[in-house]
């Protein structure tokens, strides 16, 4: 912490601020801070906390199975000298994320790739975000593929000739799947 050696009240003021500069730390730091006017001395403790989590989020709240998507960690200062370490954990094998990440010193945000599993109907999946006793959470929504489009190859022929139809879906299949014609 930094503290100016001395301060004015200017004259016909009552009271006078100044600013304490602190750093990131990595525990709680508690300090006495002092002043002096005169021969009277009047104490005042500043404690100085470690950052905790302050969000979790998702780039898309919505995704399709089978693909990633990217969540993004933020604290509510910046992280010590060292960084800080986040657990991370899914309610559900459908979402793959890492088991720690770290904030790195002097920074207030880390990503991470939450990759997804394909599905056959909608699933949400929560996952935590964890750093002492702070756990926060945020839910991604996991989609089946769906339909996008048709096309038969060639698009003319002469009858009893063979033809090509191939529907296309948005992503992965999580079983075999059985369009209606």
């Amino acid at each position: 912490m930094n503290v100016p050696s001395e301060m004015t009240i200017r004259g016909g003021a009552m009271t006078a601020s100044f600013a304490i500069s602190t750093t990131p730390v990595a525990r709680p730091t508690t300090a006495t801070i002092s002043v002096l006017l005169d021969e009277e001395r009047h104490d005042a403790a500043l404690t100085v906390v470690p950052p905790s989590i302050a969000t979790l989020a998702f780039s898309a709240r919505r995704v399709r199975g089978g693909s990633n998507d990217i969540g993004a960690i933020t604290l509510n200062g910046a992280a010590p000298e060292g960084g800080i370490g986040i657990a991370l954990a899914s309610d559900s094998r459908l979402v793959a994320v890492p088991v720690r990440v770290v904030v790195a010193g002097g920074d207030r945000s880390v990503t991470f790739t939450a990759e997804t599993t394909p599905v056959e109907s909608e699933v949400a999946v929560s996952v935590s975000a964890a750093n002492g006793e702070r756990t926060v959470t945020a839910d991604v929504v996991i989609e089946p593929p769906v339909l996008t489009s048709f096309s038969v190859t060639p698009a003319t022929v002469v009858g009893g000739e063979p033809v090509q139809a191939t529907p296309v879906i948005d992503g992965p299949a999580a079983t075999s799947r059985r369009p209606r014609v």
